[in-house]
């Protein structure tokens, strides 16, 4: 498991690039302010946009996109302790998601591709991500890197990158499963079983996993809006692809949608188009 001087680096996103840098990664111009003034500096110095967020916390919780030194005082006002201040960073964010053995070598990989920014997902887009087929060839070193810098042993990792011109930046790392409805995604896109997996590494028993990637594997979440789709129509168009349809729980529905649509295909391509059709509002063109 993790030892307890191990905990702070995984907690702390000031931490976390210093990690990042040790091992020659980019990482995102910016750094922890101490009141406002230090960050109406820190920004007029980067430019606006910038990206505001709390060193603790998970997904996109307290996160926010800053237009302008106005709208930066109005937040500080509310904020507690111990933020970052960043470049916004306008590039499509992939992860590296996988399960470790007791040594911390990788049993197993995946990759996420995201439809939006996660911070879209807080301000009331439909969520919308996929399972790969196939992992950036430049991304699994890194990954592995990663690994091995923050000793993640005996258990899963979720680590979140932007993908910019060719480079792989990495946001955060989470030494835990990628959350929600994700390890069942994984486990369709290989026609594996994971959760066993796991149970069978912690037991220090064989592992037996599928390697190769038979489909992709997208997540489209619905929140209350008013839907081109019915849900009926949805099932009838797409019923063949659905592998799950479910509810969320209550606390994960304001990012994720009340209603969760798994599809699963073979052709990675179709992913985008099925998740806009299911997204789309208003009345039929």
């Amino acid at each position: 498991g993790i030892c307890l001087q191990e905990i702070e680096s995984i907690k702390k996103k000031s931490l976390m690039k210093r990690v990042f840098r040790s091992i020659g990664l980019p990482v995102a111009r910016g750094e922890g302010v101490a009141d406002l003034d230090d960050a109406l500096r820190l920004a007029d110095a980067i430019g606006y946009p910038v990206i505001l967020k709390p060193d603790e916390g998970v997904g996109a919780g307290g996160t926010y996109r800053v237009e302008a030194p106005e709208q930066l005082r109005l937040l500080f006002a509310d904020l507690a302790p111990a933020y970052l201040l960043e470049e916004f960073i306008d590039a499509p964010i992939v992860t590296y998601d996988g399960l470790t053995d007791r040594e911390g070598r990788v049993l197993f990989d995946n990759t996420l591709v995201y439809g939006e920014g996660l911070i879209e997902y807080t301000r009331g887009t439909d969520t919308f991500f996929y399972v790969t087929r196939r992992i950036p060839e430049e991304l699994r070193p890194i990954g592995a890197a990663l690994v091995t810098a923050f000793g993640i042993r005996r258990k899963f990792f979720h680590f979140e990158f932007f993908a910019r011109n060719g480079a792989f930046i990495p946001m955060e790392i989470n030494s835990r499963p990628p959350g929600g409805a994700i390890l069942d995604m994984m486990n369709f896109s290989v026609d594996g079983d994971l959760y066993r997996a796991w149970a069978c590494m912690v037991m220090g028993r064989p592992v037996e996993l599928p390697r190769e990637k038979k489909y992709a594997v997208a997540y489209v979440g619905r929140k209350d809006k008013a839907y081109t789709l019915s849900h009926g129509e949805i099932l009838a168009r797409y019923g063949p692809l659905l592998v799950e349809v479910a509810e969320n729980p209550a606390v994960y529905q304001d990012i994720m949608g009340r209603v969760r649509y798994l599809f699963r295909t073979a052709t990675e391509s179709d992913l985008p188009a099925i998740a806009a059709a299911v997204r789309q509002t208003g009345a039929p063109a």
